[in-house]
């Protein structure tokens, strides 16, 4: 698998510290948005990319990942542990379908919506309508307000995603924390869920 960025754009870190590191440029990058964070759907920086995501962006080599970085939007779910609405980051199918069930891909521990770089493109090939959703807490929605990210949140985050952008019964696709995000959500809310 060809790396995201090349290796002389990323500093040499011990692993306990890449998570800080990220931390510190993602805080950067939205600290200095022109437009708040990058709150509005599409807008985008240079290089065509969304200006919310983090300038890091800019030296990413992967086909895949470009193109699917540059999709990303963030969309607006209320919820009701946050006063306001959290700008949250998906990439949505270019087309809704009203027959057949919605594919949702929800991303591993410490990832994001780009970790369905090579797999988002060959369902939409097939003809499927195929979402790709950051679990609150991860990726590149705009946790600035600092909303609690525990398993309730995180339910209630994408029921309310759920409800506000799909609006229909979904298959869950989802390794490590995506597979335990699924599966507390189909408990819990079954009826949201493809059976």
């Amino acid at each position: 698998m060809p790396p995201l960025l090349t290796s002389s754009s990323v500093p040499a870190l011990p692993l306990a510290a890449w998570s800080r590191y990220r931390l510190r440029v993602a805080a950067s990058n939205a600290a200095s948005a022109p437009d708040g964070a990058g709150a509005t759907a599409r807008c985008t920086s240079t290089g065509g990319f969304p200006s919310f995501l983090p300038g890091a962006v800019e030296r990413i080599r992967d086909g895949a990942a470009i193109r699917l970085a540059k999709r990303i939007e963030r969309v607006p779910v209320q919820t009701s542990f946050s006063g306001s609405a959290i700008s949250s980051s998906c990439v949505r199918p270019l087309k809704q379908q009203q027959d057949g069930d919605p594919v949702v891909l929800l991303h591993g521990f410490d990832s994001s919506v780009l970790e369905w770089r090579y797999t988002y493109p060959l369902l939409e090939e097939a003809g499927l309508e195929a979402w790709a959703v950051d679990i609150l807490g991860w990726g590149f929605s705009d946790l600035e307000t600092r909303p609690p990210c525990d398993v309730a949140s995180k339910r209630e985050h994408f029921y309310q995603f759920w409800k506000s952008y799909i609006k229909r019964p979904m298959v869950l696709v989802g390794p490590s924390l995506g597979a335990a995000v699924a599966i507390d959500f189909s408990v819990n809310y079954p009826e949201a869920v493809h059976a």
